[in-house]
């Protein structure tokens, strides 16, 4: 899950200011390494993927790691808990509304995901 602070707009999804969670699988080439590294150092010189185009205006701010999970365990808890924020986003090779999700706030937010894990309520399947 990778946090990014928007601070102006994003246009091509009608995004406004503000917290963001990007849920993906991050798997790619290189690993999990080289596309957490990719988006939060954004070494990228233009957007290949939405996630490019929300860290390219956006400032990211974390990626948060939850092994064990899959991507659709950890979408669904966050579908759950967070309010979407763009559909379509991150999500076109899944029938999913969006993996883009609006923090408001982010502690109470985090916190929710944290405690889901720790219950062991998000899903025990290997993956991340």
């Amino acid at each position: 899950m990778l946090i990014v602070e928007l601070e102006g707009f994003l246009e091509r999804w009608d995004l406004g200011p503000g917290l963001y969670a990007y849920v993906g699988s991050a798997r790619g080439p290189g690993g999990l390494m080289a596309r957490v590294g990719r988006h939060l150092l954004k070494k990228f010189r233009r957007p290949k993927w939405h996630v490019d185009w929300l860290t390219s205006k956006g400032r990211p701010l974390a990626a948060l790691l939850f092994p064990g999970l899959t991507e659709e365990e950890l979408y669904r808890a966050a579908s759950s808990l967070l309010k979407p924020a763009a559909k379509g986003f991150g999500s076109s090779d899944t029938k999913h509304y969006t993996h883009l999700f609006k923090l408001e706030p982010l502690p109470e937010a985090l916190y929710l995901l944290y405690t889901l894990h720790k219950r062991g309520q998000l899903g025990s399947r290997g993956g991340t």
